[in-house]
């Protein structure tokens, strides 16, 4: 008697994990339906089941959870055992787990094995996992882009001979990439990134008048046009304007391989509005397509301008509307200390009027005939001040400014402003 009721106590129970309705419509065997942390309904199955995709069934193992949008589409499950998908990229075998956007595109999935993937750059053998095993197999998944093209795949390979680097095609012709390294791809198919091999070279570091190799590890960037945007050259390279760029250090083109951005190797000197600059060694050095700079960090110690001890210094006259470089001719002093002397990083925009100024050591600002004590101040485009940053007992002069502060209302400056407070000055 006992036994016909546990049995029956059994149909029931199992008759009633049949009956759950999943999010797509389809009726499961399921322990329970929740909602995840971003309220998705999440599914834990009683026992595998075969979970509808736009890529066919898919298994699920007992006891797994599958998460749902509200559209009804999968969002995440995970795969038992190897099982074979067709994308737009190709036709994989895949385990581990599977992800998908909203629309229901594969979003990521794990390899089984090696596999190839054919690509307008080339075929590459991908991989889920190094060789060093499964245990990093979550690092290293096949990503997709939403229309079906692989965003990112590993690269196979070993320390077996013909195995270190794979052939990539690009417009500038073919180039070795290391493997054990990921690819990544444009939506367009283009390639958009890869490690280029040890100590190879390519046709555009010709065109730089260089005959510098790529560094050991670096990543070679490519725009969609397929042309190169970024590498790190194992030796320095001659900027258009004249200075040379930083060896081992990233360099920048535009799509027609002028140098847009870089780190300027030491004594580099700028000419620039009839003056010479000495660029800051491992500053960032920026400019725009028609060789205008947009960021340059400068050393301004050997044109003797004084900063901080008598609030003299750099100058920006605001009823020029360009910056104007001002100050005392004085001797620099026998010791600054651990702060950089004289260095300031100077932004413009692209209509060539200064953005920002920014200074470990205080400069003054001209407003009309007054100047205020700053490290860091920014402009408008017009070049009317926008943002200025006080230094301690910094004089404004309240008769041409009005500053705004955001603690107050209608602050008087010498009693509301902390040290070092960010303003707003606007002229009245």
């Amino acid at each position: 008697m006992k036994k016909a009721a546990l049995l029956a106590a059994i149909t029931i129970a199992m008759a009633a994990l049949t009956a759950e309705t999943l999010p797509n419509g389809q009726n499961a065997p399921v322990l329970k339906i929740t909602n995840d942390e971003e309220g998705n309904k999440a599914a834990v199955l009683a026992q595998p089941f075969e979970i509808e995709t736009k890529y066919g069934n898919l298994t699920a193992p007992a006891t797994s959870t599958v998460t749902f949008y509200e559209n009804g589409n999968v969002k995440s499950m995970q795969l038992e055992g190897s099982q074979e998908i067709e994308t737009e990229a190709g036709k994989f075998a895949v385990n581990t787990r599977a992800e998908f956007y909203e629309s229901g595109i594969i979003k990521l999935t794990f390899l089984e094995g090696t596999q190839q993937l054919e690509t307008k750059a080339g075929t590459f053998n991908i991989a889920a996992t190094p060789s060093s095993g499964a245990a990093l197999a979550k690092d290293k998944p096949l990503i997709f882009h939403e229309n079906g093209t692989v965003t990112s795949a590993y690269l196979y390979g070993s320390s077996a001979p013909g195995e270190r680097t794979a052939t990539a095609k690009t417009p500038d012709g073919e180039m070795e990439i290391r493997t054990r390294n990921f690819i990544i791809f444009y939506e367009s198919g283009n390639l958009e990134s890869a490690v280029p091999a040890d100590g190879s070279t390519a046709a555009f570091l010709t065109k730089l008048k260089s005959n510098a190799k790529f560094n050991s590890g670096s990543t070679l960037t490519f725009y969609e046009s397929g042309k190169p945007k970024s590498f790190t050259p194992s030796s320095s390279l001659k900027h258009q304007l004249g200075f040379s760029t930083k060896a081992r250090s990233e360099v920048v083109i535009s799509e027609d391989g002028k140098i847009i951005s870089c780190i300027p190797d030491r004594a580099s000197t700028l000419k620039f509005n009839g003056e010479y600059w000495h660029l800051s060694p491992s500053m960032p050095f920026k400019n725009f397509e028609d060789n205008f700079p947009e960021e340059m960090t400068v050393d301004m110690t050997d044109k003797h301008f004084l900063f901080g001890l008598e609030q003299a210094g750099i100058y920006f006259d605001l009823e020029e509307g360009t910056p104007v470089m001002q100050g005392k001719t004085v001797k620099r002093p026998e010791s600054s200390g651990s702060v950089p002397y004289g260095v300031i990083t100077l932004k413009f925009f692209s209509t060539k009027t200064l953005r920002s100024a920014v200074s470990r050591n205080p400069f003054v600002v001209k407003v009309g005939a007054n100047g205020i004590s700053t490290t860091n101040v920014e402009f408008n485009e017009n070049f009317s001040l926008k943002k200025i940053l006080l230094s301690p007992y910094a004089e404004v002069p309240m008769e041409t400014t009005t500053v705004q502060v955001s603690t107050a209302e209608n602050p008087d400056v010498k009693v509301a402003r902390k040290k070092y407070t960010s303003c707003i000055l606007q002229k009245v």
